[in-house]
């Protein structure tokens, strides 16, 4: 890069922050413009959300459970991220729509998400400032992502309290150990964690890998800072369970069932809730793929796997030349990925490197066994190949495609130009959904 650096008007540093400005007045001049646009309950799931966000808004509590017409799941999390919804609803003017104001809400977690991975990169890398404004312009144009933050959904707080426990981490390892101040910090994005949607618990996966890195390697220097940040994280169940006990009568007790995570309402006992969760597993119509058949297989995989990239969810699908460019830029950032884990380079086997490494590593860990944990959803209890299920590790995929990229080939040049290319596909389709969208939806 430092070819191409003497070649730029300003210095990195500051061009790569004036992009970064750049890129999130277009996303949140993108986001606004979509949630204008797209009429009442247009996103998954939208107006039960709403019912609960209504009564937020207005009477700033939760709605008591037991309602009729409330979902019991839609009430109960991610309370937090609905309040924030509420809170920004709050600042925008009445003339306006009520459930148009909510939704701003998740564009600014968008906005917020995209600043948050910035800054991550800059501590993963910090002489290339430019590679964090690259990943700010995937993160903000991914078109999932984009579609994300255009109406109220659980999904965009989610993500941003994944990406956050990624940046304490990655604050971690550029200091080279965990202070207590971090790790105060890391227990309270955990416990963001908590109260998001439970796909998003795979960013505990991400935090136990560096923690296990950094326990190896500084022993009991940061096993308190640890110890620490567990407390901070589990001071956040127990108010949530003390706020469900005020508010219902009595706490919501999760359960690993069929589906998941499920809620046991008051009107349960334990016992009652297990074997319902049991022998149900889910509310939903089942419709079973069977582990045998290889045409199931294929059929999920490819289905989950577009659909990671669509721009919106059931509705929007790209052109099969976008998808074949999509799946060509994936394969090549995995390609280059798999050199980046094995293969010895200058400044790898040092200290600094080995700890990226084992941080980009644990981010791969926790992807796989977010994928695992969708795979095993949709054969055992429900056919639902949503790829906005695997999106609270997008920021951390990004990062390990936007690194594959670079390696994937012996020549670094080349692996520029794939890095040049990937971004300024990600940016094509970003505005091509945004398009696709605004045609299905608002004309």
């Amino acid at each position: 890069m430092a070819s191409i650096s003497k070649l730029l008007p300003f210095p990195p540093l500051v061009l790569a922050r004036w992009w970064l400005a750049a890129v999130v007045v277009t996303s949140l001049a993108l986001r606004f413009s979509l949630a204008l646009a797209l009429p009442f309950d247009a996103g998954p799931d939208e107006r039960y959300r709403y019912q609960v966000m209504t009564e937020l808004y207005q009477k700033n509590h939760a709605p008591r459970y037991g309602q009729e017409g409330w979902v019991p799941h839609f009430v109960v999390k991610p309370i937090f991220g609905y309040r924030l919804n509420a809170w920004v609803a709050h600042a925008f003017p009445g003339g306006l729509p009520l459930f148009v104001k909510i939704r701003f809400g998740s564009a600014f977690l968008g906005a917020m998400t995209i600043v948050v991975a910035y800054f991550i990169v800059r501590n993963l890398w910090p002489d290339k400032p430019l590679h964090a404004a690259t990943l700010a312009t995937l993160v903000a144009l991914h078109p999932k992502v984009l579609g994300l933050g255009t109406y109220l959904n659980s999904d965009a707080f989610t993500i941003f309290a994944v990406t956050v426990v990624l940046y304490v981490l990655s604050l971690a390892h550029r200091r080279g150990t965990l202070h207590w101040g971090t790790s105060v910090a890391l227990g309270a994005a955990l416990g963001l964690v908590f109260l998001g949607r439970e796909n998003g618990y795979s960013g505990y996966i991400l935090a136990a890998g560096y923690c296990l890195w950094l326990l190896m390697t500084r022993g009991r220097s940061v096993a308190g800072p640890i110890a620490a940040a567990v407390a901070v994280w589990l001071l956040v169940p127990t108010a949530f369970y003390v706020h469900q006990y005020l508010t219902y009568g009595r706490a919501f007790i999760p359960i690993l069932v069929g589906s998941g995570i499920a809620w046991v309402p008051p009107d349960y006992s334990f016992i009652e809730a297990v074997q319902s969760g049991l022998r149900v597993g889910s509310t939903y119509p089942i419709v079973h793929l069977d582990w045998r058949q290889p045409l199931h297989w294929m059929g999920f995989f490819g289905q989950i796997f577009f659909s990671s990239f669509n721009a919106y969810s059931y509705d929007i699908v790209f052109p099969s030349p976008f998808l074949s460019w999509y799946l060509l830029f994936v394969v090549g950032g995995c390609a280059g990925f798999v050199r980046f884990l094995f293969r010895r380079t200058p400044g790898v086997d040092s200290p600094e490197g080995r700890s990226r490494r084992w941080l980009l590593g644990s981010a791969l860990a926790a992807c796989l066994a977010l994928f695992a944990a969708v795979v095993r959803h949709n054969f055992a209890v429900l056919h639902q190949p949503d790829g906005r299920y695997l999106m609270p590790l997008i920021v951390a995929a990004l990062i390990l495609l936007m690194s594959g990229w670079q390696l994937a080939f012996r020549r670094a040049d080349w692996g520029r130009w794939l890095l040049v290319g990937g971004t300024g596909f990600f940016t094509i389709s970003g505005f091509y959904g945004m398009w696709m969208i605004m045609r299905l939806y608002a004309y």
